[in-house]
């Protein structure tokens, strides 16, 4: 099982992303067991995309 914590972000008009929360226990798992989707993936896919995000693992 993915071990991992679901972070809300909003993006200012100035185009700064500003951190809300993190959430220890998203509801990703449940909808891509439901769906097939790779939710989690999909999301680090999109954000990787994003100019100046640096992603560590």
């Amino acid at each position: 099982m993915l071990e991992w914590t679901a972070i809300d972000w909003r993006l200012k008009p100035t185009g700064e992303y500003v951190f809300l929360e993190a959430n220890p226990s998203p509801m990703f798992l449940h909808f891509e067991q439901q769906t097939k989707f790779r939710i989690p993936e999909s999301l680090v896919n999109l954000l990787s995309e994003i100019k100046g995000f640096n992603f560590e693992f």
